[in-house]
C-alpha cells in the first residue's frame, strides 16, 4: 500500500515560498492603495473648488468684492465659507454619508469626516475668483476676511 500525501518538507517549503510572496505583496498592495486614496482625495477637492468656484462666480461675488471697494491685495476681498456651514447647507457640494443624522463628507485618506473650508478670493492682477480647499478649518459663518 503506497502512502498519498506531501512530506513535511514539502509543506513547509511551500509555506515558505508564500510567506516570501505575501511579504513582497503586502508593501506593494499598501502603496498602491495610498495612491489611490489619495488620487480620490485630490479628486475630491478639485469638485468642491470647482462646484464652489461656480456657485460664487453666480451668487457671492458682490460679498467676495463689493462693488466700488478696490482691492489692494488678496486678503482685503477673500472670504471663507465652512463645508457644513455653507456648502451642503446650500447644496454646493453633495453629502455622501448620513452619521447618527448628520451629513457628512468622508476623506478618502482617512475614511473619516472631511473638515475645512473654501477660501475664495478674487485675484487683483488677473480679476478672477480663485478657490482653495483649506482643510481641517472650521469656521461658524463667512467670514470677513481670510486669515493664514
Amino acid at each position: 500500500m503506497k502512502n498519498k500525501g506531501f512530506t513535511l518538507v514539502e509543506v513547509i517549503s511551500v509555506i515558505i515560498i508564500l510567506s516570501g510572496i505575501i511579504l513582497i505583496a503586502i508593501p506593494s498592495y499598501n502603496t498602491a492603495s495610498y495612491a489611490i486614496r489619495k488620487s480620490s482625495y485630490e479628486n475630491k477637492i478639485n469638485v468642491i473648488n470647482s462646484a464652489m468656484l461656480k456657485f460664487a462666480k453666480l451668487h457671492l461675488i458682490d460679498d467676495i468684492k463689493p462693488a466700488g471697494q478696490t482691492c489692494t491685495n488678496q486678503l482685503n476681498c477673500c472670504k471663507e465659507y465652512d463645508l457644513y456651514q455653507f456648502l451642503l447647507t446650500y447644496g454646493v457640494y453633495p453629502a455622501e454619508e448620513t452619521v447618527n443624522g448628520e451629513s457628512i463628507v468622508i476623506d478618502p485618506l482617512t475614511n473619516e469626516k472631511l473638515n475645512g473650508c473654501v477660501r475664495l478670493t478674487y485675484d487683483v492682477s488677473s480679476l478672477s475668483l480663485k478657490a482653495e480647499f483649506v482643510k481641517d478649518r472650521i469656521i461658524n459663518a463667512a467670514s470677513d476676511t481670510c486669515k493664514g
